[in-house]
């Protein structure tokens, strides 16, 4: 019995064990599994921590970036570069950016002293009242008297103070010159608005505000207000003196704002020769880093006349670039200057024989902006045929700084001449649209140059060539990778008993780029560098003031001669793709166009079709000024059709626009339509004027016009 009742324990035991190593497994991977827990929530925890650390981390980095924006104010940066002078500009085409660099570089020379420049959407300028010393403001006006793309943050921020009734800028002392354009119908009403702003806020005047007009004397205008208002005021209240002694090398050093290198060696797909650009989003596209886009150019008119005008109709594909657009809206196009005066300008400037040569452009330190002028590295000839504006007339402020490096003492006495004297400078230069180069093979003798120039100062003088802006003729509704523009070739003798023959450089180069692909023998006496498998760099810029009604069913009447019908072709081509698409309520289409004669009618075989898809009363009103004894212009039309005009605009809301001339056509068509509501809306003038002023105010009256 022992026996086997020992027998059974160890049996038991036996088992016991065996159920004890069976339970082992479990129990490890029970163990392993609460290690593992334990662990992860560890890692947790950790990254929790970490979390919060870099949490606060990325706080305190916001906070030092808030800190180190607030260091980086106007004020102290100025204090930082013992600067009592900031200029800022509030430019669209360059024109008002150029005379804020002026400003700074003339008074680097007057006093040789240092200014900041600075762009109105460049700073917060919150901080403006703390300013030490004196801010001019050089702003133009773009549209109806509007503030340019990049000052209307600054006007928004001057609006939101004006509303709270503060004086946040009480200790700001300030001078301002407007750039406008009186053809048109607000006259520098950028500079008028931001005066009267900065009034209501509190800042002080000093002289009066300088108002220039790109219709008649911008320059004069500049000169006038610079030389008894701007510096006499700054002189006033910065207690300066002038120093007047200069020497070429002084003037070479002062008023130059970038240092240009030449390289010897560098790899080819490094130069910049002007048309590359790289993907991009479509808000990168730009003037500084455009599309370049294949282009299909026809002609609109039979004319193989040299001398004659030429219309094109450009077709611009899209496709690939997320670039998109409406109808209204605008095309910027690059220009190029021709071969010829090219050679012209680097002949007078010492470089024809380096054309190739590569440059590196940097800017110096008295570049407050910090930005290259174009892109680098590039070549001398790149420089002058894309990105220089060697084809503008100088400005006798020019004169006066080339002159110092003549050679000669007859041509430094010629120049001083034409620099000192207005009348004649306004005879001999400006009213022959002469160029800077053209002014000196006047003066120069045979043989003689300016090669003593430095091209860094070239820079400076000539300025950049800004791209030429084209109303768009298509409708993206229609044709979204696709957008057409319209022009003509513009040429011109200024003065008619010279024979001496202004050609447009952009129009004539887009002319030579349709013959160079249809293979035409050129016809024009100019020629221009070929562009690359007929690719252009372009860009586009939104007309938020010159836009159809969203709701389709309004009427819309259009004022376009010319080339002025371009944006309407747009707009009825998009009205007539909706009514046979979706077969939509179009309201009444009425487009006024007019030109010389049936042989300048554009797109006479497109309209038909389309007026006849829109139907209800649509039409097209053509006036042919060259045709009957008496000219007949848009007008007339208008004012033949006064009744229904009224009616439209009167009873049914409709949207009157009207693009082109802006000296003489926009004019007479605001005085007809005038006209028309007195007549058949039986008012007086002055209730007539505050209807069309009615139109304007809610965007039932809008232009695209230019002078």
């Amino acid at each position: 019995m022992a026996s086997s009742s020992s027998t059974s324990v160890r049996r038991n035991k036996r088992k016991r064990s065996g159920f004890i190593l069976a339970l082992a497994p479990y129990r490890m991977l029970t163990f392993f599994v609460k290690c593992l827990f334990s662990l992860g929530t560890a890692i947790l925890m950790l990254r929790r921590l970490y979390t919060v650390d870099d949490e606060n981390k990325k706080q305190q980095k916001k906070k030092n970036a808030i800190k180190q924006q607030t260091l980086n104010t106007i004020s102290s940066i100025m204090k930082s570069n013992n600067q009592q002078l900031v200029i800022f500009y509030g430019s669209q085409t360059g024109t008002a950016e150029g005379y804020a660099h002026r400003i700074a570089k003339d008074y680097k020379r007057k006093y040789h002293l240092d200014a900041m420049v600075a762009c109105l959407d460049q700073y917060d300028m919150k901080y403006l009242d703390t300013v030490p010393g004196i801010a001019v403001f050089v702003v133009a006006s773009y549209g109806e008297g509007e503030p340019t793309d990049n000052a209307a943050s600054f006007y928004s921020l001057l609006d939101r103070y004006t509303a709270k009734n503060d004086l946040p800028f009480s200790h700001l002392r300030y001078c301002i010159f407007g750039l406008g354009n009186s053809s048109y119908p607000v006259f520098n009403g950028a500079s008028k608005t931001l005066d009267r702003r900065m009034n209501q806020l509190g800042a002080q005047r000093l002289g009066e505000r300088g108002q220039g007009d790109d219709n008649s004397s911008m320059e004069e205008d500049f000169m006038q207000w610079s030389n008894h208002v701007l510096w006499p005021q700054l002189e006033k209240a910065l207690s300066l003196t002038v120093d007047a002694d200069h020497n070429k090398d002084d003037v070479a050093s002062i008023l130059t704002t970038y240092t240009v290198t030449e390289i010897e060696k560098l790899k080819a797909d490094c130069v910049c020769l002007g048309e590359q650009s790289s993907p991009c989003d479509k808000a990168s596209y730009s003037s500084s880093n455009p599309y370049l886009a294949p282009v299909q150019i026809r002609s609109l008119l039979d004319n193989n006349d040299s001398n004659e005008r030429h219309c094109m109709h450009i077709d611009i594909d899209l496709s690939g670039s997320n670039l998109t657009y409406q109808a209204g809206d605008h095309i910027a196009m690059f220009p190029i200057h021709t071969e010829e005066m090219v050679q012209r300008t680097a002949s007078m400037f010492g470089i024809a024989d380096k054309l190739d040569t590569v440059i590196h452009i940097i800017p110096t330190a008295e570049n407050t902006i910090g930005k290259s002028a174009f892109p680098t590295p590039t070549t001398y000839q790149t420089a002058l045929r894309r990105h220089l504006d060697i084809s503008k007339v100088p400005s006798r402020q020019d004169l006066k700084l080339i002159n110092v490096f003549a050679s000669s003492a007859a041509s430094k006495t010629l120049l001083a001449e034409l620099a000192g004297d207005l009348i004649r400078y306004k005879t001999t230069v400006v009213d022959a649209r002469l160029t800077l180069v053209e002014v000196l093979d006047l003066v120069c003798k045979e043989g003689e140059t300016f090669s003593s120039v430095p091209f860094a100062l070239l820079i400076d003088i000539f300025a950049r060539l800004q791209p030429r802006f084209y109303s768009i003729s298509s409708s993206n509704t229609e044709n979204a990778s696709s957008a057409s523009v319209t022009c003509v070739t513009l040429q011109y003798q200024p003065i008619k008993s010279s024979k001496r023959t202004v050609y447009g450089i952009n129009t004539n180069y887009l002319w030579s780029v349709y013959e160079h692909s249809e293979h035409i023998e050129s016809i024009l006496p100019i020629r221009y560098a070929a562009p690359t498998e007929n690719k252009l760099p372009i860009y586009i810029r939104e007309a938020n003031n010159f836009k159809m009604p969203r709701n389709i069913s309004i009427p819309i009447i259009m004022v376009g001669p010319g080339t002025g019908v371009a944006p309407f072709r747009g707009f009825v081509r998009e009205r007539a793709f909706l009514k046979q698409s979706n077969n939509a309520q179009v309201g009444t289409t009425i487009l006024f166009f007019g030109c010389r004669n049936h042989q300048d009618y554009l797109y006479k075989d497109e309209w038909p079709s389309l007026f006849k898809t829109l139907g209800n009363s649509s039409k097209i009103i053509t006036a042919f000024s060259r045709e009957t004894a008496s000219k007949m212009y848009v007008q007339h039309q208008i004012k033949i059709h006064g009744q229904e005009v009224w009616d439209l605009l009167s009873s049914h809301g409709a949207h009157l626009y009207v693009c082109g001339d802006a000296n003489k056509m926009a004019r007479d068509v605001y005085r007809c339509i005038i006209d028309v509501v007195i007549e058949h809306g039986s008012m007086t003038e002055a209730d007539a004027i505050r209807f069309v002023a009615d139109l304007k105010k809610q965007n039932r009256y809008q232009e695209d016009v230019w002078a």
